[in-house]
């Protein structure tokens, strides 16, 4: 991973994104793995305040393909200081790295010319000024997060720590995101779901009537769905969706609504005050210990466990 720092740096997106990823990969199963800090030259990056953060390398020094870059934020615009680090970033784009930026690194990704054509988010105050550089850019600036293509983008700081715990789980899994997200937001409150990311960034396939399904889905995971009743609704038979949606996706249709289910649920067990037996009804299950099951193997733990600990406790606590 690479924390791609530009001249102007925001501290806090450096020491921010250095903390979530190398905790992660402290208990990553394939660990360990390296975090670096790279600037364009090498040399310490000067922040605002004359705050200095020491740079782990140059971004020249860099060699293969990286799995993550994350941009730091940037105190301004992006001006002539940001051209070797905006053409870097569209080549390991290129080369199929995940690029993930919260707040006002959106406006380096842009300039890398990577968002054109594609969703994203920003800071709210320079919403305006993103919209007029770069209108290209599908840009819904009242969304906090937002995936496409391999780019990642988050509102602000707040957001930004949802979405480094989404590309970790990316990485290394939702074991090891969950783990993380329990250390470190501990006392976030959001106003959005932090799942929107990961469902945003399956549907950039190409394929109408599979985003047609998709959104069908997330409008619907709160009710029982039957496959052979899903491929009436759009005149499929049952093997050619499966098939269509595994194409697509990556996943089977059951695969991905129980992922849907899983990452709502999260959601609300950590930032809402109901019982498990009332996340279950809310994310389509009428069998609670068969929705206890399938937490238990998206995320390794009991949502029990998740509900005890959240923010605010709960009424009661169930299996």
């Amino acid at each position: 991973m690479v924390i791609l720092c530009p001249p102007r740096a925001v501290a806090m997106s450096i020491a921010l994104a250095k903390d979530l990823f190398w905790a992660a990969t402290l208990i990553a199963p394939a660990g360990p793995h390296r975090v670096l800090i790279a600037s364009t030259d090498g040399e310490p990056i000067c922040c605002g305040g004359n705050t200095y953060i020491d740079a782990d390398c140059g971004i020249d020094d860099l060699q293969g393909t990286v799995d993550l870059v994350w941009v730091a934020g940037v105190w301004g615009w992006p001006g002539p200081g940001t051209a070797a680090i905006e053409s870097w970033l569209a080549r390991a784009h290129d080369a199929g790295s995940l690029i993930g930026a919260a707040g006002t690194a959106t406006t380096l990704v842009a300039s890398a010319g990577i968002l054109d054509g594609r969703l994203a988010t920003t800071y709210p105050q320079a919403a305006a000024a993103f919209a007029e550089h770069f209108p290209a850019v599908n840009l819904e600036p009242t969304r906090a997060l937002t995936a496409a293509g391999g780019v990642f983008c988050a509102q602000g700081i707040n957001s930004g720590a949802d979405l480094a715990v989404s590309l970790i789980e990316r990485l290394h899994g939702p074991r090891v995101a969950a783990s993380v997200a329990d250390d470190y937001l501990v006392d976030f409150h959001r106003s959005y779901r932090v799942t929107q990311v990961e469902f945003d960034a399956a549907k950039y396939h190409g394929h109408a009537d599979i985003l047609d399904v998709q959104l069908w889905l997330e409008t619907h995971y709160d009710h029982p769905v039957q496959l052979s009743r899903l491929a009436t609704h759009f005149s499929m038979s049952p093997r050619t969706l499966t098939r269509r949606f595994l194409s697509a996706t990556g996943e089977l249709p059951t695969e991905y609504l129980t992922r849907l289910r899983m990452s709502v649920a999260d959601d609300l067990l950590r930032n809402h005050r109901l019982t498990v037996s009332e996340v279950a009804r809310r994310v389509g299950y009428t069998n609670t210990g068969a929705f206890s099951d399938a937490y238990l193997r998206t995320w390794g733990r009991r949502p029990s466990a998740i509900r005890a600990t959240a923010k605010g406790g709960t009424r009661s606590v169930e299996r």
